[in-house]
């Protein structure tokens, strides 16, 4: 189970080099999650979750797009594992409402891959983002991963999910900073206390409150404006918390070392 944020500043220079020799011109901003193309079966509810759902048929031979209403949970299959994805906020950039797809690409279908995309900004004119609003363009989508042997227990995923309360606020603060909190808590169904429970083992659930909070007045650091997308500092990112709890950034070990930051 992941609560996944980003707040995306169309005017950074991303780890100091300009997107275009013109600058920082877009085409398009979004913000991309990749998935399985050969599914055994992909799953949609609505946003409102007031239906049951219905398969989405998509091909295998041939690029597609398929809109997403935003707010909808698409769910997918590949075998016995599972996977359930709600996109709860959404920003538009340029002056335009942002949208959701499912899309294939004739350049990502050869490799398997296929994405749930948020667009922000989409035009045929490279255009700059320079604009107040473009500062902070955010994203955020409840992720829960988990096994399902059929329909039944992938529709029951979906319906989990689609059933998380889930919230986008911003508060301004007496320091003249603007804060976003994105939230979500998520009832987990649980069988016989384990992730790989015995057959016939007893079944709960357990609550998960989840919440991240972003700074959406980062400060700059000289001409640059430090967002979490440049290499200098992740100075927008002011606190995860998992059922309350803080979370507390560590280094990232393989095999038991600590990995060293870049340079």
């Amino acid at each position: 189970m992941l609560l996944a944020t980003v707040a995306l500043n169309g005017r950074d220079i991303l780890d100091n080099f300009l997107l275009t020799p013109a600058g920082n011109l877009y085409t398009s901003m979004a913000t991309n999650l990749l998935l399985p193309l050969e599914a055994t079966e992909v799953f949609l509810i609505p946003a409102g979750g007031h239906t049951a759902g219905h398969a989405v048929r998509i091909p295998r031979d041939k690029p597609f797009t398929v809109d997403i209403p935003l707010g909808s949970t698409l769910a997918l299959r590949v075998g016995r594992g599972a996977f359930a994805c709600r996109v709860f906020a959404l920003d538009g950039a340029g002056g335009q409402k942002p949208h959701l797809q499912l899309k294939g690409d004739a350049n990502g279908m050869p490799f398997g891959a296929m994405r749930l995309v948020g667009y922000h900004f989409a035009s045929a004119t490279p255009t700059n983002l320079t604009s107040a609003a473009d500062s902070h363009v955010r994203f955020a989508a409840l992720l829960v991963a988990a096994s399902a042997s059929d329909h039944a227990a992938l529709a029951a995923l979906a319906r989990s999910v689609a059933s998380a309360n889930v919230s986008s606020t911003t508060n301004d603060v007496h320091d003249g900073s603007r804060l976003w909190e994105a939230a979500v808590e998520y009832t987990e169904a649980i069988e016989g206390g384990g992730i790989n429970p015995p057959e016939g083992s007893a079944t709960g659930a357990q609550a998960h409150r989840l919440a991240v909070r972003r700074n959406l007045t980062c400060i700059q650091v000289g001409g640059l404006v430090a967002n979490q997308s440049t290499h200098t500092r992740w100075n927008c990112l002011v606190q995860r918390t998992v059922n309350g709890s803080s979370v507390v950034p560590g280094h990232l070990r393989v095999n038991g070392v600590p990995l060293a930051p870049l340079p």
